[in-house]
């Protein structure tokens, strides 16, 4: 298309037609930047000479963010076909078959997570201490590896203390911080110090108790549940707080059944006592009274069988991994809670889901040490896939951005039966929500 325009002093503004300078879909990312895109030119002429010119290539940004998504694909053969988004870029695909190897894809999926405020710091530090917790004696490289990385992160989390000792989400906070940040950093920094065996004095944790009396009180008794479940795995005295807490929920009624959430949206870090939130922390406080040989009120007690089938009902994997944890669902059920666990879902919720599923199974010594240092099965894929190993010593493989996406998984040999391939990848295509919302807008017009 060429126009002849007249311009005026001042700006002058041009309506183009913007199906005229779409750019045809590729479909890869490396692929797409090889065409040429389309361009206007524009030359400024006076008295029929020109006497400035300027070329701005175009190029149309779907209106859709790119974000990451997963896929869980069953295995039936050495080559099972499966279905990318057209845009699908970033394209890596790992496999697991039970409990133990999902355990480790969800470690490096934390590990590898690449932000790093207090809450996502500390969510990085549990994995790699279970990591490094299974680490084979004949595995001394890797032993090495993790035990620097962890102490890294654990110097970037003590970084980010305020002059109280307290945690706010990003930068030093100059007040008293958050409450909940400042419990799970502590919790988290508690993890890493057994893991790097480090003695540290009783009183260091200590600062919580403190936190908790002069905070704990304004949070929500969802936040205070997780806060004295954390202080009580760190040996801290909470027994009379949580008695206290259960006292005021057992006279609290139990809200109707709980409705599906959105996997993408934190349980952990809600705002409100929402139904499944309200089953949790009957559940957890219950749990962490028991822990302290408490005594639970009989009318919490009687409410938490109806709980936990709200929690099941939910559907929601840190939910799931609370009735793992509490008994109340089979340890045979792990493997399939940890499936449901995606690398798009809050780091803070995987990291516990991580946590209680190993709690769960760690009621037998010999069920943990299994979790922690099964074998892992190496499965191969043909070519192009290229495999690289993650921070936990297993394989990853990844789809060359030069080639156009994938349709099938192709492996170099039969896989055992239940194999799973989790594939993840990043996309702009929509995403549907379940979630019980509509949004209306109501636009005004200035009239002056």
């Amino acid at each position: 298309r060429r126009e002849k325009i007249n311009v005026r002093p001042g700006a002058n503004f041009l309506s183009l037609p913007l199906q005229m300078v779409a750019a045809p879909r590729m479909a890869s990312a490396a692929q797409e930047q090889t065409v040429t895109p389309p361009r206007i030119d524009l030359a400024l002429s006076l008295g029929g000479k020109p006497v400035d010119a300027l070329s701005v290539p175009l190029r149309i940004v779907p209106l859709h963010w790119q974000s990451p998504r997963s896929l869980s694909v069953p295995l039936k053969g050495a080559e099972t076909p499966f279905k990318l988004p057209a845009d699908a870029s970033n394209v890596r695909v790992q496999f697991a078959d039970s409990a133990s190897m999902h355990f480790r894809r969800v470690m490096d999926d934390l590990i590898e997570y690449p932000y790093g405020c207090v809450e996502q710091t500390s969510s990085r530090l549990i994995p790699y201490s279970l990591a490094l917790q299974s680490i084979l004696p004949t595995e001394d490289k890797l032993a090495v590896q993790l035990t620097q990385r962890l102490h890294s992160h654990r110097l970037r989390l003590a970084q980010m203390a305020g002059p109280k000792a307290t945690f706010g989400w990003w930068s030093p906070p100059a007040s008293d911080g958050d409450a909940l940040l400042t419990a799970y950093a502590y919790y988290a920094d508690w993890h890493a110090s057994r893991a790097l065996k480090i003695a540290l004095p009783p009183q260091h944790f200590e600062r919580l108790i403190e936190v908790y009396r002069t905070q704990g009180a304004q949070r929500s008794p969802w936040h205070r549940a997780l806060m004295l479940h954390w202080m009580q795995e760190m040996g801290l005295p909470v027994r009379s707080l949580a008695e206290a807490l259960a006292e005021q929920i057992a006279a609290t009624p139990l809200p109707p059944a709980a409705r599906k959430g959105s996997p993408l949206t934190s349980v952990v870090l809600a705002q409100n006592d929402g139904e499944q939130v309200a089953a949790m922390t009957r559940l957890l406080t219950a749990y962490v009274v028991q822990q302290t040989k408490g005594t639970v009120p009989p009318t919490l007690t009687a409410s938490l069988g109806k709980a936990a089938d709200q929690v099941r009902k939910a559907g929601q994997p840190l939910g799931e991994s609370l009735l793992l944890m509490t008994r109340r669902l089979p340890v045979a059920d792990a493997s399939a809670v940890l499936e449901k666990v995606r690398a798009e879902q809050p780091t803070i919720d995987r990291s516990l889901t991580l946590l209680w599923t190993y709690r769960a199974l760690a009621g037998t010594s010999a069920s943990a040490d299994t979790l922690l240092r099964a074998t892992i099965a190496q499965v191969g894929m043909a070519a192009p896939w290229q495999p690289i190993t993650t921070a936990t010593g297993r394989r990853v493989f990844l789809w060359p951005a030069t080639q156009t996406r994938p349709t099938t998984l192709k492996l170099t040999a039969a896989p055992a039966a239940g194999l799973t391939a989790v594939a993840q990848f990043d996309s702009r295509d929509s995403e549907v929500s379940s979630l019980p919302v509509q949004v209306t807008r109501r636009i005004y017009r200035l009239v002056h």
